[in-house]
C-alpha cells in the first residue's frame, strides 16, 4: 500500500500530494546521500509533509485525540500482544525506579547551568494547554542539533499552513535557547517530558498534537503507544542511526520492534539507515530514504563573510581541525591524538568546540 493510502487510514480527506510508490525503502528525492534532485527537507515533506497535512485537515472530531482520558493505567496498555505489554511494563516499573538518579542528575546540571532548573514541571507534563482549539503540530527535536535539522520542516510547514500552531519540544535548555532564536513567536516551546506514563498522558492532554514529528532517532516506547492509542501518527523524521545504536535497540526487541511498528512514517538520511532501521523492526513499507535536511539550511551571505574573515586571522595555507560537539574527556583523546599530527604538521591549529556552551570556558 502506498503512503497516499496508509495515510487515509487516518484521514477522512484525501491525500493526493504522496505520490511514493509502495515496497522496501526508497529514494524519495533521488539520491540516497540527499545529494542532487530535491533537497531533503522537500522530499521529506512531499513524502511525510504533506501526508502531515492530510493530518491537519481533519474535521472537528476527529483532532480530538483520545488522550483527554488518558492515565496511568491506560499509558501502560498497548494494544498489541500480551508479551508487549509485559515488555513496557518492565519497562515502566524500570524508568520509575531510576526516577531518583535521573531527577538528581537534572539538579546536578543545574549547577553549571541554572536553566535546567527552570519549567521543571514540564518535564512531567505538567505546564500550560496549548492555545489552540484546533490541536497542533508537534516537533521534538532534542537539543541544538536536531532544532536546526528541523527548521526546513517549520518552514515548509509554516509556508504551506501559516494558521497552524506548531509545538516544539526539546530536553535541553541550549536547545529550547535555539528555539527562541530560530523561530520567535512562530512556534511554542515546551520541555520534552519523562518517557512516563502518566507524564506522557498528561503532556499529551495539554499539547493535544494532531500529528507528531520526531527529529533523529528517538524511539520513546510509552510515547508511541500512547500515540498510537490516541491516534496520533508519528513521523520519524531526519533519521540517522549507528551500528552501536543498534546494537542497544536489538538487546530488547520485544520492547522497541513493537514500537517502531505503530510509527505512520521514517524518512532516513541513507540507505544504510534503512536497512538498520529495519533490522530492529520498523516495517520496510514505511521507509524512505530523503536525506540529510541539514543540508536545506541556506547560508547566509554574512556567515561566510565572518568564515572567510576568521579563515585570514588563523592563516589561510595552515590545515584546520575542528573537533566539534565534544563531551567531557573527549578533549583529552583529541589533544593526544594532536600531539601526532603535529609531529607530522607543525604549523596546524586545532579547534575544540564541546559541545554544551557552559563548557567553553
Amino acid at each position: 500500500m502506498s503512503l497516499a493510502g496508509r495515510w487515509r487510514r487516518f484521514t477522512r480527506s484525501p491525500c493526493p500530494a504522496v505520490t511514493a510508490e509502495p515496497g522496501p525503502a526508497r529514494a524519495v528525492n533521488g539520491s540516497p546521500n540527499g545529494a542532487g534532485g530535491a533537497p531533503a527537507s522537500s522530499a521529506m515533506f512531499r513524502a511525510n509533509g504533506a501526508a502531515t497535512a492530510a493530518m491537519l485537515r481533519r474535521d472537528a472530531d476527529g483532532v480530538q485525540i483520545a488522550a483527554r482520558t488518558y492515565g496511568i493505567r491506560d499509558g501502560l496498555v498497548w494494544p498489541a500482544t500480551g508479551c508487549d505489554i509485559v515488555m513496557r511494563i518492565l519497562y515502566s516499573a524500570a524508568l520509575y525506579c531510576a526516577m531518583p538518579f535521573l531527577f538528581a542528575r537534572l539538579l546536578r546540571r543545574g549547577l553549571r547551568n541554572s536553566a535546567y532548573w527552570q519549567r521543571i514541571g514540564e518535564r512531567f507534563g505538567f505546564g500550560s494547554r496549548v492555545g489552540s482549539e484546533r490541536g497542533c503540530v508537534w516537533i521534538h527535536a532534542v537539543s541544538v542539533g536536531e532544532v536546526q535539522a528541523a527548521a526546513p520542516i517549520v518552514t515548509a510547514l509554516g509556508n504551506h499552513y501559516p494558521d497552524e500552531t506548531i509545538v516544539i519540544t526539546s530536553t535541553t535548555p541550549t536547545g529550547a535557547a535555539r528555539v527562541s532564536k530560530a523561530f520567535g513567536g512562530r512556534v511554542v516551546h515546551r520541555y520534552f517530558p519523562f518517557d512516563l506514563p502518566g507524564a506522557m498522558a498528561r503532556f499529551l492532554r495539554r499539547v493535544e498534537p494532531r500529528v507528531a514529528i520526531i527529529m533523529e532517532t528517538e524511539i520513546w516506547p510509552n510515547l508511541l503507544a500512547l500515540c498510537r492509542a490516541g491516534g496520533v501518527p508519528v513521523i520519524l523524521a531526519n533519521v540517522r542511526l549507528s551500528e552501536r545504536s543498534v546494537a542497544g535497540y536489538r538487546r530488547f526487541p520485544g520492547l522497541f520492534a513493537p514500537a517502531l511498528g505503530g510509527v505512520a512514517a521514517i524518512a532516513v538520511q541513507s540507505g544504510d539507515d534503512a536497512r538498520r532501521i529495519e533490522s530492529i523492526g520498523a516495517p520496510p513499507g514505511i521507509i524512505d530514504v530523503t536525506g540529510s535536511t541539514k543540508f536545506d539550511i541556506p547560508m547566509l551571505a554574512s556567515v561566510r563573510e565572518a568564515a572567510a574573515a576568521l579563515r585570514r586571522t588563523w592563516g589561510s595555507s595552515r590545515g584546520i581541525w575542528i573537533a566539534a560537539s565534544t563531551h567531557d574527556g573527549e578533549e583529552s583523546q583529541v589533544l593526544d591524538a594532536f600531539e601526532l599530527v603535529l609531529e607530522r604538521l607543525p604549523e596546524s591549529l586545532l579547534v575544540l568546540v564541546p559541545r554544551h556552551p557552559e563548557r567553553f570556558g
